[in-house]
């Protein structure tokens, strides 16, 4: 018996279909040109190109793990749905895809500024924080995820996040240079907020190598702090803060 089915699909992610033809064949054709394709069976063909997608399918019965009649509970519900197969609306990287990326990098980038921070602390003459700074200072750093998406959602990510970026190292620079009254250290406070903020965009705007880039950013920080206080006598700042 031959039949056509013919429906519209909002507001889904994904579309799958059961084998439970002797001889079951899909041919799908999506206007959408980001698929993935996941369950028991993958296409035995696909084009895709920027306009859309197609696929076809061809399960036989012998590839199932159930016969084509059963009785009864012979067969249960999760057996069928393991032979489930079909496609998924892949979601590329758009604004809110970016800024959920962006705030997973979030506790990170703050411990990683606050480690600067204590090390500059012992490193430049005249530069003390108190921990309502730092406070204050994370405080700036978590409105920046903020920021970014209220303004995103209205002027497009990259313009978003360079005047997200270029307002938070602003606030921070000032602050910093009005707290320890240092405006060197303050500058190199910013220069260094900059290039963090500049790294972690092309990291955000990589969909292949986030991983590569996110691991050797938070090397080369975490090498650059070990090389400066590596001659930092550490018992002898745990001595001082005790005074």
């Amino acid at each position: 018996m031959a039949f056509r089915l013919e429906f519209e699909i909002a507001g889904s992610e994904s579309l799958h279909f059961l084998p439970l033809g002797s001889h079951t064949t899909v041919t799908a054709r999506v206007a959408w040109p980001h698929p993935d394709f996941d369950g028991a069976f993958l296409p035995v063909s696909r084009e895709i190109k920027s306009e859309g997608y197609s696929a076809k399918w061809e399960v036989l019965e012998l590839n199932r793990a159930y016969p084509q009649v059963w009785r009864g509970a012979t067969v249960t519900e999760s057996t069928l749905l393991a032979t489930a197969f079909g496609v998924r609306l892949f979601q590329p990287s758009n604004i809110y895809t970016q800024n959920y990326r962006a705030v997973r990098y979030g506790i990170l980038f703050v411990a990683i500024t606050f480690a600067c921070f204590f090390a500059w602390e012992h490193l430049v003459r005249g530069m003390r924080l108190h921990p309502m700074q730092y406070l204050l200072v994370g405080l700036a750093l978590a409105t920046f995820y903020l920021l970014l998406l209220a303004l995103s959602e209205h002027i497009g990510f990259a313009f978003s996040y360079g005047l997200a970026a270029a307002a938070m190292v602003a606030l921070i620079t000032t602050y910093i240079a009005g707290a320890t009254n240092n405006r060197l250290a303050s500058f190199w406070i910013g220069g260094a907020l900059a290039s963090t903020y500049a790294i972690l965009y092309v990291i955000l705007l990589s969909e292949d190598y986030a991983l590569l880039f996110g691991s050797l950013l938070l090397f080369a920080i975490l090498s650059a702090l070990m090389v400066a206080t590596r001659r930092l006598d550490w018992s002898k700042v745990g001595r001082e803060n005790a005074g």
